[in-house]
């Protein structure tokens, strides 16, 4: 009986049968995780804008870059001081307030700034206000306004 067992041919699959069901669900599966994991997500993220930065405010100059991120905005560039300056950032999505960041003091010199402000939002703000700042109440700034462009 053994011997017969062995003998005895198996049919192939054919489209009709469970087998071939079961792999032509599986190839199908495959498919479609594959086109998933490769689209993008409807809600992702803008990417990087970075925009010139140039704020004087007597004799003392900003110049650099603001950067908008998805959920951050930053203020990287050279602080020309002339007296004690310092720079701060608030971002704004449309009307709608973010968050606040700024420097330390930098007083009579060069110095490299780098400020993150949060814009804690999907795709981040749409504009920051930047200001150009003396320490001290009614000692005055120069603000300025960059809008991230889509």
């Amino acid at each position: 009986m053994v011997s017969m067992l062995r003998s005895t041919p198996r049919p192939e699959p054919t489209a009709g049968s469970g087998t071939g069901r079961l792999r032509a669900a599986a190839a199908g599966a495959a498919a479609v995780v594959l086109v998933l994991a490769g689209a993008p997500s409807a809600m992702a993220a803008p990417e990087s804008v970075t925009k010139e930065l140039h704020v004087e405010y007597g004799a003392s100059v900003l110049h650099g870059t603001v950067t908008f991120s998805n959920r951050t905005v930053t203020i990287d560039g050279t602080l020309h001081a002339v007296g004690c300056r310092f720079i701060w950032g608030d971002s704004y999505a449309k009307n709608n307030y973010l968050g606040s960041g700024s420097s330390k003091q930098h007083c009579d010199k060069n110095h490299v700034i780098h400020v993150p402000v949060p814009a804690d939002v999907p795709g981040g703000a749409t504009l920051l206000k930047v200001f150009l700042d003396a320490p001290g109440a009614g000692q005055g700034h120069t603000e300025k306004w960059v809008y991230r462009d889509f």
